[in-house]
Order: structure tokens, then sequence, then C-alpha cells
């Protein structure tokens, strides 16, 4: 199966000095022949989502306000990586930024472009355990937010209640609160990650349209 090639690119936004927010708009050939123009480009900065768990077990969240959302939401450590920057190295330096903790453990949960047709950069989601306090907070961030220790079992009832109300981080909090804190399998992880979101997308889609689990089939009645 080939793949789709971009055959010329040309600006139409560039939002301040551009290391944010770019828009371009690209001529694109489809391998049957088809030739697409004005597809839409966004080019944003990759970013990292850490789930980060202390050594007493404690998730270390935010309740902070968001301009995309209606009020307040919960949240996990996350940023953009720095132009050259190993995406670990942020979220090691965000995590200590944000939250003033290091962890012993870290644990990659797989690297996901945001969207498949537009770009919008990739998300790197990370697991962070035995995690303690090292230093005073030194995040530049322009929103207000308060660090909250949560237990495993007010994550769950956030989760539930809808306070986490950006996508990224909310598939990685939903696989964490479900394993127990001496076991871990990348496949799996990475497999969770990938089914919540499908779940969380499904919510907006017709029924007939909606997605079955990664790693699973759906069998006809009748059939073994």
């Amino acid at each position: 199966m080939e793949t789709l090639r971009t055959l010329s690119r040309r600006p139409l936004l560039t939002v301040g000095d551009g290391r944010f927010l770019v828009v371009e708009s690209h001529t694109v050939a489809f391998p049957d022949g088809r030739i697409v123009e004005d597809w839409g480009w966004v080019i944003t900065p990759d970013f990292i989502n850490v789930v980060a768990v202390t050594a007493e077990e404690r998730f270390l969240c935010f309740r902070q306000p968001k301009y995309a959302v209606s009020g307040l939401s919960l949240s996990v450590t996350g940023g953009y990586i720095e132009a050259g920057e190993d995406p670990l190295d942020a979220a090691q330096r965000e995590l200590l930024e944000e939250t003033g903790y290091r962890a012993e453990t870290w644990r990659t949960l797989g690297s996901y472009a945001v969207d498949g047709n537009r770009g919008a950069g990739a998300a790197h989601f990370f697991l962070a355990t035995g995690a303690r306090w090292q230093q005073q907070i030194d995040a530049d961030d322009l929103e207000e937010q308060a660090l909250l220790l949560l237990s495993r079992s007010e994550v769950e009832a956030a989760l539930l209640a809808g306070e986490f109300k950006v996508l990224p981080g909310r598939p990685t909090l939903r696989w964490r609160c479900s394993r127990s804190t001496k076991s871990f399998d990348s496949k799996a992880a990475k497999r969770h990650t990938i089914n919540m979101i499908v779940q969380l997308l499904s919510r907006h889609l017709p029924r007939r349209c909606r997605l079955p689990a990664f790693g699973y089939r759906r069998r006809r009645p009748g059939r073994r």
C-alpha cells in the first residue's frame, strides 16, 4: 500500500514568531492519481504528557483553567518539547519544573500523531513512578495551577466525573489506575492507550462508525 505525497506547500498563517503555530496549504497526491489542493496542515511543537506517581502511590495532578474548556480541569504534567530536545529529557524537565518532583523509573507509553490528516505535532506519553520531591516549583505556565496529590480512588472518581477535560493524559491515567504498581507491560500499556483514545473518540461518532478496540476482532454470531 502506497502512502500520500506532498507535492507543494505554501504558508497561510504564522502566529507570532511561528514557534507555536503555523498553518500551511498543501497539494497532496494520492496513490490512485488523485490530486487534492488546499489541504490544510497545522504545525505546532511536539509535546509530552507524564503520568507521575509518587513513592507513596499518589498521582501528581493539577487543577487549572484551560482556554479551550469551560470551568476548571484536572490535568497531568505536560509541555512542549524544545528544539533539539529528546522527548524523555523534556518529560523529566517538565516534571521537575512543574511539580518539583524527580522520578526514579521512567517508561515510555508511545508516541502518536495528534491529527493523522492535519498534523498538529506528535504526543509523547510517559509513566514516571517512585517520584520524590526535590525542589520548589519553577514553572513558567501562563495559567494558575494548583498541584494535587491524589489517591488512585480519587483519580478514578475524577475520570468518571469528567474532571479531566483535555484528551492528552486521560488514556494513560485510565491505564495506570487499572494496573497494580508492581506490574508493567509496555505493549499492554500502548495497546490500552490506543484503546482509550478510540473509546473517547467513538463517543462522538454514529454507532455504525464506531471503531473496535485495538487488538481485538469482532466475531459474527455463530462463528468461533
